[in-house]
């Protein structure tokens, strides 16, 4: 059994399960992962893989793996990291159920290293859940696991309500989901969410896109959930609209601008997501797909 037929197998899974990958840095990754994952199962590191290949020109597939080569284990291996960029907790008030004190240890458990928290609003477990970041680190360091794999990152967001005049008392509103990327964008996203509690609450606490294109630096936008305006748009039929909202959010934003795809079984999500893949394909905005977990 030899490593160099084997990895394209592996990569070639990868790519039924995923699509083409045209990064040549993410396949570059999985390449190295797959080997990774190759070398752990045959139970020898590489430096010994090539003595035998040297010695015997090869190694028996029955003589290490009994006849079980587990494909779908080493697929599992080294898929590219899934991370949660759309999280609902305990401060989604009366939405969310999910409990900080407990979610970055089912993080660790199925090996996801980084997590956003996007609460509905406001940014009130910001600091509880940096904290428990750091804490869940510190314990999968005493528990021995590597620096690798005991490492887990804090993203800090929000899901903002934007409306068309955050001072106008009017109740509608569409959500947004912002990221901070860098200290600038953490500073922006406190101002955002400062303004749309002391200036534009009426029900819920209101930024406008004016606001919104005047504190942009240093954040990642996502088009949002079903209540976003890109997918409300959509789900109206009036695709010019959303595909216009998209290039709006585009120039704000740049690069840090994604088009949110989900997909938890509902028909309206069935019935739009081909139209933002249909956005994508002819803006060059990115896709992301997420899922809006509350619990």
């Amino acid at each position: 059994l030899r490593v160099d037929a084997i990895i394209p197998s592996l990569i070639g899974g990868v790519k039924e399960k995923i699509g083409e990958i045209k990064d040549n840095a993410i396949e570059d990754r999985i390449r190295r992962k797959a080997e990774k994952a190759f070398f752990e199962l045959l139970g020898i590191n590489k430096r010994e893989y090539a003595n035998l290949d040297k010695e015997s020109g090869g190694i028996s597939g029955s003589d290490i793996f009994n006849g079980a080569f587990d494909f779908a284990e080493i697929l599992e291996k080294i898929m590219p990291d899934f991370v949660h960029l759309h999280v609902h907790t305990e401060y989604s008030l009366l939405d969310g159920a999910t409990r900080i004190d407990n979610v970055f240890k089912a993080c660790h458990k199925k090996g996801m290293h980084a997590l956003a928290i996007t609460d509905h609003g406001n940014m009130f477990g910001s600091l509880y859940f940096a904290e428990c970041a750091k804490k869940a680190y510190m314990k999968a360091l005493e528990e021995g696991k590597s620096e690798e794999d005991a490492k887990m990152q804090a993203i800090i967001g929000c899901e903002l309500y934007v409306a068309e005049n955050h001072k106008e008392p009017e109740r509608e509103y569409d959500h947004l989901v912002l990221l901070c990327k860098n200290k600038k964008g953490y500073k922006n996203l406190i101002k955002l969410d400062s303004i749309a509690y002391v200036d534009g609450f009426y029900y819920k606490p209101r930024i406008d896109y004016k606001l919104l294109k005047e504190h942009s630096e240093g954040l990642v936008c996502l088009s949002g959930c079903l209540a976003g305006r890109v997918s409300k748009r959509l789900l109206m039929n009036d695709y010019e609209g959303a595909k216009e909202t998209a290039l709006m959010l585009k120039e704000m934003f740049g690069e840090d601008f994604y088009l949110e795809i989900q997909d938890h079984g509902m028909p309206e999500q069935k019935q739009i997501n081909p139209f933002i893949k249909q956005i994508s394909k002819e803006t060059g905005i990115p896709l992301i797909a997420t899922n809006d977990a509350h619990y």
